[in-house]
């Protein structure tokens, strides 16, 4: 998980610079347990990051992922990946990412 203030996020999705060993580490096919990548972006000032209240917590802003197993290797230090806006991590998202791990899929 990576946590950004800066504006990655575009109309496609989110834009996030890996590099090529963090790239390698998440595109591995080979590995027991999936990876992904989640990156969460918040807003600039600190104390606007998250409300507290009796009646709950409220985190400002979103986070992203991306599962990047099986993905094809690049000969560059770094890799921009693309995260897509779709992929929004919420709940319903996390429990359909475990549903298909748990049929034996990719999250």
């Amino acid at each position: 998980m990576k946590c950004t203030e800066q504006d990655v996020l575009k109309d496609d999705g989110v834009h996030w610079q890996l590099s090529i060993d963090h790239y390698d580490w998440l595109r591995d096919p080979d590995t027991y347990n999936h990876k992904i990548l989640v990156v969460l972006m918040v807003p600039t000032m600190l104390e606007e990051w998250v409300e507290l209240s009796d009646a709950g917590m409220l985190l400002r802003k979103a986070a992203h992922w991306v599962c990047l197993e099986g993905a094809e290797p690049v000969n560059a230090n770094f890799k921009t990946v693309l995260l897509p806006k779709a992929n929004v991590f919420s709940v319903e998202q996390l429990l359909e990412m475990l549903q298909r791990v748990g049929d034996g899929g990719k999250p």
